[in-house]
C-alpha cells in the first residue's frame, strides 16, 4: 500500500474511533433524527467531451479548473474517447481550460458550480492558427443532463437580495411547489418558524455540509443557526437518488468557505413596533381576532469573514452573531395597563406595550478550517455551535412567571464535522466523514429553589403558579460515512459513474422530566376564595431509548450518447431498543410511588430495507437545450421506534380528592382522601396491584414492517432562451405499510370497531352563525383496556403534484422566478377494526384530505433587478388557495370514551380564504475603498393584507367561527450590511 493509501486510511480511521457515540438522550415522543444522506454531494461536478474539427474526440487534452474556492487548480486529461471529469468541486464559479499541443487553448469563464450539479461543458479544439485571439467564452449551463433530482438552488445572490425572513424556512416559502404551514414569517423571525408542508411530505431532511442537524422539538430540522454564514442552500425535492433515504424534501446547507483572498461581512438588522402597522379592523375585531404577538424589538448583529492562512494550503473561515426577539405576549399584560381590580384596561390587547416582553436570545458561532497540503488531500473542520434563551418559555395569560420555564443549550457542538477527500486520480474520488451533532437542551425551574415547592394550578381560571416542571433533553447524533465516486469511460459504449458508500449513524435519546415538589395542588375559585379540590401526585420520568443505523448504497449512471440511466439500490438496518433507566420515589407518597430500576426492554424489532431506484435523463436535441427526465424509487420510514411504547418509565400520575385541612395551600399525605379512590385514571405505566414494577401495557408485533412511499417523476426542462428556462415537473407519491398502536382486549385480540354504537345527536344552544347540524358519534359502554399493540395497518395515501417553473437567471442585472403548483392528496381507511378502531369521522376523512396545510393551487413569483444610481429592488409575490377549514361540534359524553369534536363536513371542503402576500425590498450600495457598504430596507407583507387564517372550528361554544389568527400587519426591517 503506497503512503497516499495509507494517510487516507488512517484519517478515516481517526475519525471513526474519535467517539463512540454512547451517549444517551432524547424523548420517546420525538422521531429519530433524518439520516444525513450518504453522499449528497454538497460539492458538483464539471464533466463533457473535448472533439477535434472533424468530431472525433480529443485523448490526453489538459482540463483545468480554477476558482475562488479552491485553494490550487484541479486538472484532469480527457480518455481516449475525449471524455473528462472534475469530480466534486466546491460550490461557487470557475474558469476552465483546455489545452492539447498543436490546438487553441480554450477558456470558459463564470462556469457556476452549485451543490450536486454536473456542468456539462463540450468543447471543440481548433488547430491553434484557426483560433488565435478568439475571446474566452463565458456561457454557463443551466441544465443537468446527468442528474434526475428536481433541485432548487437558493444562491448567495438569492439568499442576499431577496426579502424573506433571516431564516431557512423562510426561503422554502419561496420554493416552487411548497407550501408553509405559517404565513407569519417576517421581521421577527428567529430561528425555526414553520413546517413546510412540501408534495405530500410529513417531514423532511436537514444538513449542513454533510452532517446532520437536529431540531429540539421534532428531531426533524435545524433549530438554530447563523442564516448568514451558508453559501447556498440545495433544496430537492425528489429524484432516484440511492445516496438519499428519505423521501421529500431534502434540504442542504453549505457554509461559506476562506479562499487565497481575505473576505468578510458585518450587518445589523432592526425592527420595533413603531416599524409595525396595524391591519385589525372593526369587523375583525367583533370576530374576536387579536393582535397576536407584536413586536417589540427585534435586532440582529454579526460577522463573518476568512482568508488565507498559507496561500494555496490552508484557509481558515469563522462567524459570529446574536439576535434578539423581544415580542408581547398577548394576555400578560404590564401592570401599567390594569385597572385597580386587575381588569385589562381598554384596547388592552391591542397595544403592545400593554403586553409583557417574550424574550429570545440566540447566539452562534461557526468556525470553518481547511488544509490542502497536497492538490490531492484536502482536509475541512467545521464547528458551529448555537445558545437559544428564552427566560420565560411558557408565559402566558394563565402561566405566572414562576411557573415558566428558562430554556438554554446543553450542546457544545451543532454540528462538529471532520472531512477528508482523497482525490486519488481523475477518476476516482474517496471521502471519509465524521460528524457529531448534539440538540441537547434544558427548560429548567426559574430558580432551583423551586425543584421542591409544589406547583399549583385553579381549574377555574385555568391559572399555573408556584413551580413548574423542570425537562432536560438530550440528543446526540453521531455519523460516519465513507463514500467513493469512480468515473469508468468506454465501457459498454458509454461512461459510467459509480457511486459507493457506507454508514454508521448512533442516535440515542434522553429525557428527565421532574414536577416541583413532586406534585401540583388543583384549587377551584368559583366561589369567593380557592377551595382544595384535588392532588396531582408525581414520580420522575426518566426516558432513556437507544437507536442505530447502518447503510450501504450503491448507484451507477451509465451515459451513452444522449440519453443517461441512473440505477441504484440502497440497505438500511435500522434497529432500537428501550435502555436502562432509574427513577427514585415520591417524597409524598414514597410507598405508593416508590423508587424503581427498570432493566430495559427491546422489541425484538429491526428493520432491514432495500430501497431501488431508477431514473432516466435524456437531452433531446444533444445541445442541453431540452432535457426529459423520469424516476422511480421506493423509500422507507427514517428510524426505528418500536421500542419506544415498551419503557414505562416515563412520569406517573396520580390523582387523588384532597382536602387542605390545614390551609396551608400545600398536599399533605395525610390531607389525602384515599378512601374516595382515585379521582382520574392513573397514567398508563403504573400498576395499582404493584406500585414498584415497571411493565408496559404496550406490546409490539413480531412481524412489524417499517412504511414505505413508493415515487414517481416526470420532468421536462427548456430553455427558452439564452438565460431563460420553462420546468415542468409532476411528482406522485403512495405512501402505506403505517404503523398505529391499536387497543387489545386481554386476549390479545382487537377491540372491534363493531362494540362502538352509532348515536345521532343534534347540538344545542349553537350561537348565531354557527352550523349545528345532525352528526353521528360512535360510543362505547365499557372502558378501553389499557392493552396495545404496534402493528401495520391497510391505510394508505396518494399524493398528485405538478408544477410549471419560469426562471430566468442572473444575468444582465436581473433575475425571476415564477411558478404555478397544483396538488391533490388524500387518505384512505378501508377496513373497519383492521385499520381504525372509532368509527368516528372516518365517514369524513375516507378518501378526502389528509393535510392541514395543503393547498390545491400555489402561484409564486419573486426576482432582483438592478436600478440606476446603484439601486436594488426586489421582491417576492405569493398567492395560495386557503388551507382547509374543518368546523366541528363537541359531543356529550361518549360512555367510558369521554367527549370528542365531530366533524359535520367532509375535510377540504371548505377552506379559509385565499391568501395573498407582497415582500419588497430596496438597497443602494456605496463603496469607500475596498469597503462596500449597502444599506437595506425591507417591507413585509406590503399591502397590509389581513386575511384570516384561523377560526374556532367548535361550533357548539360560544366563540364558534371567532377569528383566531389572520397574517401578521405590515412591518418594516432595516438592514445595513457592510463588505470587504
Amino acid at each position: 500500500m503506497d503512503l497516499r493509501a495509507r494517510s487516507f486510511l488512517a484519517a478515516v480511521l481517526v475519525l471513526a474511533l474519535a467517539r463512540d457515540g454512547r451517549v444517551q438522550g432524547a424523548t420517546d415522543e420525538a422521531p429519530v433524527p433524518p439520516v444525513p444522506p450518504l453522499s449528497q454531494s454538497q460539492n458538483g461536478d464539471i464533466v463533457g467531451r473535448v472533439v477535434g474539427v472533424t468530431g472525433a474526440g480529443l485523448p490526453g487534452v489538459a482540463i483545468t479548473a480554477n476558482g475562488p474556492a479552491l485553494l490550487s487548480p484541479r486538472s484532469a486529461s480527457t480518455t481516449p474517447a475525449g471524455t473528462y471529469r472534475l469530480a466534486e468541486v466546491p460550490v461557487g464559479l470557475y474558469t476552465v481550460t483546455f489545452q492539447l499541443s498543436g490546438f487553441a487553448t480554450q477558456e470558459r469563464r463564470e462556469i457556476r458550480i452549485d451543490a450536486g450539479f454536473h456542468a456539462q461543458i463540450d468543447v471543440r479544439l481548433d488547430m491553434s492558427s484557426e483560433r488565435d485571439g478568439e475571446a474566452p467564452s463565458s456561457e454557463s449551463p443551466v441544465f443537468d443532463t446527468r442528474s434526475t433530482l428536481i433541485v432548487t438552488n437558493a444562491t448567495r445572490v438569492w439568499l442576499d437580495r431577496l426579502p424573506s425572513g433571516r431564516d431557512p424556512q423562510a426561503v422554502l416559502q419561496m420554493v416552487p411547489g411548497i407550501t408553509m404551514s405559517a404565513e407569519n414569517v417576517g421581521a421577527n423571525t428567529l430561528g425555526r418558524q414553520a413546517e413546510p408542508y412540501v408534495d405530500g411530505s410529513i417531514g423532511q431532511g436537514w444538513v449542513i455540509d454533510g452532517g446532520t442537524v437536529t431540531d429540539r422539538t421534532s428531531g426533524a430540522s435545524p433549530y438554530d443557526y447563523d442564516f448568514d454564514s451558508f453559501e447556498e442552500m440545495q433544496i430537492q425535492r425528489a429524484g432516484a437518488d440511492a445516496s438519499l433515504q428519505n423521501r421529500g424534501v431534502t434540504v442542504s446547507l453549505i457554509t461559506r468557505s476562506g479562499s487565497n483572498r481575505f473576505k468578510g461581512s458585518a450587518r445589523y438588522t432592526y425592527t420595533d413596533r413603531h416599524l409595525q402597522s396595524d391591519n385589525l379592523t372593526p369587523g375583525l375585531r367583533a370576530q374576536g381576532a387579536g393582535f397576536g404577538s407584536p413586536i417589540r424589538r427585534v435586532s440582529e448583529s454579526g460577522i463573518e469573514m476568512g482568508g488565507p492562512i498559507r496561500r494555496n494550503k490552508a484557509w481558515l473561515w469563522g462567524s459570529a452573531a446574536h439576535s434578539s426577539v423581544d415580542v408581547g405576549l398577548i394576555g400578560f399584560y404590564t401592570p401599567d395597563c390594569l385597572d385597580p381590580a386587575g381588569s385589562p384596561v381598554t384596547d388592552a390587547a391591542y397595544r403592545a406595550e400593554c403586553m409583557n416582553a417574550d424574550i429570545t436570545t440566540l447566539t452562534t458561532a461557526s468556525v470553518k478550517l481547511q488544509y490542502q497540503w497536497a492538490p490531492a488531500h484536502r482536509f475541512t473542520l467545521l464547528w458551529s455551535r448555537s445558545d437559544r434563551r428564552k427566560p420565560n418559555r411558557g408565559a402566558s395569560a394563565f402561566t405566572r412567571p414562576e411557573s415558566t420555564a428558562r430554556q438554554s443549550s446543553l450542546s457544545l457542538a451543532q454540528p462538529f464535522q471532520a472531512q477528508h477527500q482523497w482525490v486519488v486520480s481523475d477518476r476516482l474520488v474517496l471521502d471519509g466523514k465524521y460528524t457529531f451533532s448534539d440538540a441537547s437542551f434544558i427548560l429548567d425551574f426559574q430558580h432551583p429553589s423551586l425543584a421542591d415547592i409544589q406547583g399549583a394550578y385553579d381549574r377555574y381560571t385555568l391559572v399555573t403558579s408556584r413551580s413548574g416542571v423542570q425537562s432536560e433533553f438530550h440528543r446526540p447524533t453521531t455519523d460516519v460515512s465513507l463514500t467513493g465516486d469512480y468515473f469508468l469511460a468506454g465501457f459498454l459504449g458509454g461512461d459510467h459513474t459509480t457511486k459507493v458508500g457506507i454508514q454508521f449513524l448512533n442516535t440515542p435519546r434522553r429525557q428527565r422530566d421532574r414536577t416541583g415538589g413532586g406534585a401540583v395542588a388543583v384549587f377551584d375559585s368559583r366561589g369567593a376564595s380557592p377551595v382544595s379540590y384535588q392532588a396531582r401526585i408525581f414520580r420522575d420520568g426518566l426516558v432513556n431509548l437507544g437507536a442505530r443505523q447502518y447503510s450501504a448504497f450503491f448507484q451507477n449512471s451509465y451515459t451513452r450518447g444522449r440519453i443517461t440511466i441512473n440505477g441504484g439500490m440502497r440497505f438500511d438496518r435500522q434497529d432500537d431498543e428501550a435502555s436502562e433507566a432509574t427513577i427514585p420515589a415520591n417524597a409524598i407518597l414514597p410507598d405508593l410511588l416508590p423508587a424503581v430500576h427498570f432493566q430495559g426492554a427491546d422489541s425484538g424489532i429491526v428493520y432491514n430495507d432495500l430501497s431501488p431506484r431508477l431514473g432516466l435523463v435524456w437531452d433531446v436535441t444533444g445541445r442541453a437545450r431540452t432535457v426529459v427526465k423520469a424516476t422511480a424509487a421506493r423509500y422507507w420510514g427514517i428510524g426505528n421506534t418500536s421500542s419506544a411504547l415498551l419503557q414505562p418509565t416515563r412520569q406517573t400520575r396520580l390523582v387523588y380528592w384532597w382536602n387542605d385541612a390545614n390551609l396551608d395551600g400545600y398536599i399533605g399525605r395525610s390531607e389525602i382522601d384515599f378512601a374516595r379512590g382515585f379521582a382520574a385514571t392513573p397514567t398508563s405505566n403504573y400498576d395499582t396491584a404493584s406500585p414498584g414494577s415497571v411493565q408496559s401495557p404496550a406490546t409490539v408485533d413480531p412481524r412489524l414492517k417499517n412504511h414505505v412511499t413508493d415515487e414517481l417523476t416526470l420532468g421536462f426542462e427548456h430553455q427558452l432562451a439564452r438565460h431563460l428556462t420553462l420546468r415542468a415537473t409532476y411528482v406522485g407519491r403512495k405512501m402505506h405499510q403505517f404503523q398505529f398502536a391499536f387497543p387489545i382486549d386481554a386476549d390479545g385480540s382487537l377491540v372491534s370497531s363493531a362494540t362502538y354504537d352509532p348515536v345521532r345527536w343534534t347540538p344545542a344552544n349553537c350561537p348565531a352563525g354557527a352550523e349545528c347540524p345532525e352528526v353521528t358519534y360512535y360510543e362505547r359502554s365499557a372502558p378501553l383496556p389499557p392493552g396495545t399493540v404496534l402493528r401495520n395497518d391497510g391505510e394508505y395515501a396518494w399524493h398528485h403534484g405538478v408544477d410549471l417553473v419560469l426562471h430566468k437567471r442572473m444575468a444582465d442585472g436581473w433575475m425571476l422566478d415564477a411558478s404555478l403548483a397544483w396538488n391533490k392528496a388524500a387518505w384512505y381507511f378501508p377496513r373497519s377494526t383492521l385499520d381504525y378502531t372509532d368509527p368516528t369521522n372516518i365517514a369524513m376523512s375516507n378518501g378526502v384530505e389528509y393535510s392541514p396545510f395543503e393547498s390545491r393551487w400555489i402561484a409564486k413569483v419573486s426576482g432582483t433587478a438592478r436600478l440606476p444610481w446603484r439601486f436594488t429592488t426586489s421582491g417576492f409575490l405569493t398567492a395560495r388557495q386557503g388551507f382547509p377549514y374543518s368546523r366541528g361540534v363537541t359531543s356529550p359524553n361518549r360512555g367510558a370514551l369521554g367527549s370528542t369534536v365531530v366533524d359535520i363536513k367532509p375535510y377540504g371542503s371548505e377552506r379559509y380564504p385565499a391568501v395573498c402576500r407582497l415582500d419588497w425590498r430596496i438597497d443602494r450600495s456605496f463603496e469607500a475603498g475596498r469597503f462596500e457598504v449597502v444599506p437595506v430596507l425591507n417591507v413585509f407583507n406590503a399591502f397590509n393584507s389581513n386575511v384570516i387564517l384561523a377560526r374556532n372550528r367548535i361550533q357548539n361554544t360560544p366563540s364558534a367561527n371567532s377569528v383566531t389568527d389572520i397574517l401578521a400587519p405590515r412591518s418594516i426591517r432595516v438592514d445595513l450590511r457592510i463588505a470587504w
